[in-house]
C-alpha cells in the first residue's frame, strides 16, 4: 500500500511505470526517520579550529561518498555539546545541503561523538537496517534531480531543510532491499575499481612528463640525435658569435647586480653533452642571446581594483598561467587611461613567461596572436633571441627539475614563495645548439601530445563510469535491476 503522506507524490517522478512493484511503498524522507523534524543542518557558527577536540564534518569531508577523515576540523567540546542534535552515533546518512548540493556518506562508527557544520545534514534512521538503501537511493539520477531541483539561493547553492524532509523515497520489503543492494554493490564494484585506476592516472602522467623534462634537459632523449649529427656546431661556439652581434647592439636593459647576496649553492648537472654549455642568465642578457626579462610594476603604479572595467588591455597574473597555456580569456581588463600611466611589464608574442610570486614555477609560452598584454608583478617575462634560443626549448627547460630546483632553493632561504628577478639573474639555464633545442622541441611536443591524448581518454573513461553508476542506481531504485 502507498503511505497516505506521499498520496499526492506523482509516481512518474521516480519510476518508469505508473504502478508500484508489488509490496513497494512510497514515503517522505522525514518518515524514515526516528520523527518528523530528526532531519537537521549541523554547527551554525564552527567556531575557532583547536588542533584537538570534537570533529566536525564538512562538505569538504565527503569525498566520493565516503567520510575522508584526513584533514579534519576540531571544534571545543563545549561547542559541540551545545549542537546535540546533530552528534553523531555512527550509522547516520549525511547530505550536503550548502556549496555542493548533494553529496551523500553513511557516518562511520569511528566517528561516534563528532558533530556537522552547517554545510552538512544528518538523517538520522528509525531503522538503521535501511541505511544502506538509503545510501544509494539518495544518491540515484532521479532523487538527485529533485535535490537539484529544490536547491537555491542567492549567494551559494542551498537546499531548504523542509525541502529535504519532503523528498519521495520508494522503499520495498527489507528482503528485497538487501538483495537489490548486494547487487548494486557488486556491479559497482567494478565500476569503482575502474573509477580508482583511472584516479591514478594523473599523478602516472605528471611523473611521465616530468620523465620527458629531465631526459630533454640532460641532453638524454636526443642521444641518438646527436650521433646521426655529429658536425653540429657547439652551443659555446655559437655564443660566441652572438657575442659579437651583441658588441654591436645596444643591450635592451641593464643587468641588475643587486640583491643577489647570499644565492645559495647550486649542483650543476653533472654529464652534459660535451656540445651543450650552461650559462647563467645574466650571462646570457650580456651576450644578448636574452633580450630582455621583466617583471610587471610595482608599488604606487600597481593597478588597484577601480582601475579595471569591462574595456581596456588584458592584465596577466600568475593566476591565469599553467604549464604551456595562458588563458588570455581569464586575464581582467585594465582600462586604458591606468595602462597609459605603465613603462614595462609589456608582453610580446613568443615571450617565455615564468611566475615567480605566491604561485612559483608555471611556465607557458605567450601565443603569437595575444595582442597587447600587460603583466602583474607576479609574472617574468623572458624574450629570447630566437637564433639562439628557441622559445619552446626555454619553456620546457624552465618546466625541468633543474631548473625548478633552483627556485625551490631560493624559496627554502624567505618565508614567502617568491623568487625576485634579480635572483633569477644567477640561475643557470643548460643550452644546447640551437638545432638540437629545435629537435628536443619537436620530440617533446609529441610526448606531451600523446600524455594529453591518455588525458582526454582517462576522462572520458571517467565520465563512462559516471554514467554506468548513474545507469546501475537509476534501474536498481525503480524497482528494474
Amino acid at each position: 500500500m502507498k503511505s497516505e503522506k506521499a498520496a499526492s507524490i506523482p509516481l512518474e517522478s521516480l519510476m518508469d511505470d505508473e504502478e508500484l512493484r508489488e509490496g513497494w511503498d512510497i514515503f517522505f524522507l522525514k518518515d524514515l526517520t526516528i520523527n518528523d523534524s530528526a532531519i537537521t543542518y549541523g554547527v551554525l557558527k564552527p567556531g575557532e579550529k583547536t588542533p584537538d577536540g570534537i570533529p566536525m564534518l564538512r562538505v569538504v569531508d565527503i569525498v566520493n561518498s565516503k567520510v575522508n577523515k584526513k584533514n579534519l576540523y576540531f571544534i571545543t567540546p563545549e561547542l559541540a555539546n551545545s549542537y546535540s542534535r546533530t552528534k553523531l552515533s555512527g550509522g547516520e546518512i549525511l547530505i550536503s545541503v550548502q556549496g555542493t548540493v548533494g553529496k551523500i556518506a553513511i557516518v562511520p562508527h569511528e566517528l561516534t561523538g563528532a558533530n556537522i557544520s552547517r554545510t552538512l545534514a544528518v538523517i538520522p534512521l528509525k531503522n538503521k537496517e535501511y541505511a544502506k538503501w538509503l545510501f544509494y537511493c539518495l544518491q540515484s539520477p532521479k532523487i538527485q534531480s529533485l535535490i537539484q531541483d529544490s536547491t537555491g539561493g542567492t549567494t551559494r547553492d542551498s537546499l531548504n531543510i523542509r525541502d529535504l524532509r519532503l523528498i519521495p523515497i520508494l522503499i520495498p520489503p527489507l528482503a528485497e532491499q538487501k538483495h537489490i543492494v548486494a547487487r548494486v554493490e557488486a556491479l559497482l564494484t567494478h565500476v569503482n575499481a575502474a573509477r580508482d585506476r583511472l584516479s591514478r592516472m594523473p599523478l602516472i602522467m605528471k611523473k611521465f612528463r616530468q620523465a620527458v623534462l629531465a631526459a630533454a634537459c640532460s641532453g638524454r632523449l636526443t642521444e641518438g640525435w646527436r650521433e646521426e649529427n655529429p658536425d653540429v656546431e657547439p652551443a659555446e661556439d655559437a655564443l660566441l658569435h652572438c657575442i659579437q652581434i651583441a658588441t654591436t647592439q645596444k643591450s635592451s636593459r641593464k643587468i641588475r647586480k643587486r640583491g643577489t647576496v647570499g644565492m645559495p649553492e647550486i649542483d650543476l648537472p653533472e654529464d652534459l653533452p660535451n656540445i651543450w654549455t650552461i650559462k647563467k642568465i645574466k650571462e646570457l642578457v650580456e651576450i644578448g642571446a636574452v633580450t630582455d626579462y621583466q617583471d610587471g610594476n610595482h608599488g604606487e603604479l600597481y593597478p588597484r581594483t577601480t582601475d579595471f572595467g569591462d574595456n581596456g588591455i588584458k592584465f596577466l597574473t600568475a593566476t591565469q598561467v599553467f604549464d604551456n597555456e595562458v588563458r588570455l580569456s581569464e586575464a581582467p581588463l585594465l582600462k586604458k587611461e591606468k595602462a597609459s600611466q605603465l613603462r614595462i611589464g609589456f608582453a610580446k608574442p613568443r615571450d617565455v613567461l615564468l611566475t615567480h610570486n605566491a604561485t612559483v614555477g608555471r611556465v607557458a609560452l605567450m601565443p603569437d596572436n595575444c595582442g597587447e598584454i600587460i603583466l602583474g608583478t607576479s609574472v617574468t617575462y623572458y624574450r629570447l633571441n630566437p637564433e639562439f634560443i628557441d622559445p619552446k626549448y626555454c619553456c620546457y627547460a624552465m618546466q625541468g627539475q633543474f631548473w625548478q630546483s633552483q627556485l625551490w632553493a631560493i624559496m627554502e632561504q624567505t618565508t614567502r614563495n617568491q623568487v625576485s628577478i634579480t635572483k633569477q639573474a644567477e640561475f643557470y639555464f643548460p643550452l644546447p645548439p640551437l638545432a638540437e633545442q629545435h629537435e628536443i622541441v619537436r620530440r617533446v611536443g609529441m610526448l606531451f601530445e600523446r600524455a594529453d591524448a591518455i588525458d582526454r581518454e582517462v576522462a572520458a573513461a571517467g565520465r563512462r563510469c559516471e554514467r554506468l553508476t548513474q545507469a546501475v542506481l537509476g534501474k536498481a531504485f525503480a524497482g528494474k535491476l
